[in-house]
């Protein structure tokens, strides 16, 4: 199937729809980001250990994936170990990724965080709730 430019497109496993190591989240472990063709991740230093050579070793661990149509969604936590491969496809890969942050949720930036919102950024303030609505919006209020 074919995407229209702008739109979210079909994907496959083989082609590079995410993977996730289950069970992955409670290994009560953090790892320093990579990017998707293994080498280091974010610029900068990193805390956390190595990620593990899940590529070289497949069978030893419980590898789960899922093709996906315009219109699904895959909600996940970012604990998992999650990846996928380079585009295998014959055509462009369009998908929309977005963070969600329960309401016990801390400000912590720290060398190797998801640097798509930093400090300078924010009026956050860390080791608190992020109570920054311009980069932080409250998605859901549920009334007492």
């Amino acid at each position: 199937m074919k995407s229209r430019p702008g739109a979210c497109s079909s994907s496959t496993v083989e082609e590079s729809s995410l993977e996730f190591v289950r069970g992955s989240h409670r290994w009560e472990k953090y790892f320093a980001p990579e990017s998707f063709d293994g080498t280091a991740g974010w610029t900068g230093d990193f805390d956390g250990e190595p990620m593990p050579d899940i590529e070289s070793d497949r069978g030893g661990y419980d590898i789960v994936g899922f093709n996906v149509e315009p219109g699904d969604a895959i909600v996940f936590s970012s604990w998992i170990v999650h990846g996928s491969p380079g585009n295998a496809g014959a055509g462009r890969r369009v998908a929309l990724s977005t963070r969600w942050l329960g309401d016990d949720a801390v400000w912590h930036p720290h060398p190797g965080c998801d640097p798509t919102v930093t400090q300078a950024e924010t009026i956050a303030v860390p080791g608190e709730y992020p109570a920054d609505d311009d980069r932080f919006p409250l998605g859901w209020f549920e009334s007492a």
